[in-house]
């Protein structure tokens, strides 16, 4: 892992999150942005970050996250991808160098009805975040907002770190 794989990693990365299909919709399906998007009280947005990961990961070459929710998505890294150890400072640090070396690195929070997904951008620099107290990674969102956040604009509290594993040997 190295140049080419972090370089194709965020050409993936960039190619998904400014693409206009995963702009979030109103129940009625207009896209964030058009002259016919509302949101009503009580109504909520439907997003796609868990289309955004499957894409960016089929991108990347791997496709077993394909036709899961981000709950599901969860379920499945955390059995079969690296978990980081150690304390939330040591997991995000563990995040932004997966990234930085090109590696797959998810991060990931339950939730209900359902959770959220979003990938460790390969760009510097990590971010201090205040509300969470530690540096984190930025992530190629896709939800709310789409583009390159920091991980605590994402994510309501530290994720779950999920690391594919090619830069392992």
């Amino acid at each position: 892992m190295g140049e080419v794989e972090k370089n194709a990693l965020l050409f993936w990365q960039q190619k998904i999150v400014n693409d206009p299909e995963m702009l979030a919709e109103d129940p009625r399906g207009n896209k964030v942005g058009s002259k016919e998007f509302e949101i009503k009280k009580g109504e909520a947005l439907k997003t796609f970050c868990n289309i955004g990961v499957q894409r960016i990961c089929r991108g990347m070459d791997y496709d077993k996250l394909d036709g899961m929710i981000a709950n599901s998505m969860y379920e499945y890294m955390s059995k079969n991808w690296i978990v980081p150890t150690g304390s939330k400072v040591d997991k995000m640090q563990a995040a932004y160098i997966a990234a930085q070396l090109g590696d797959i690195c998810v991060l990931a929070l339950k939730g209900n009805p359902h959770g959220h997904v979003a990938i460790a951008a390969s760009v510097k620099p990590m971010l201090f975040s205040g509300k969470w107290g530690l540096y984190s990674p930025q992530v190629a969102n896709i939800g709310k907002n789409n583009g390159f956040i920091g991980a605590n604009y994402a994510f309501a509290e530290v994720p779950e770190v999920f690391i594919l594993g090619r830069t392992v040997s």
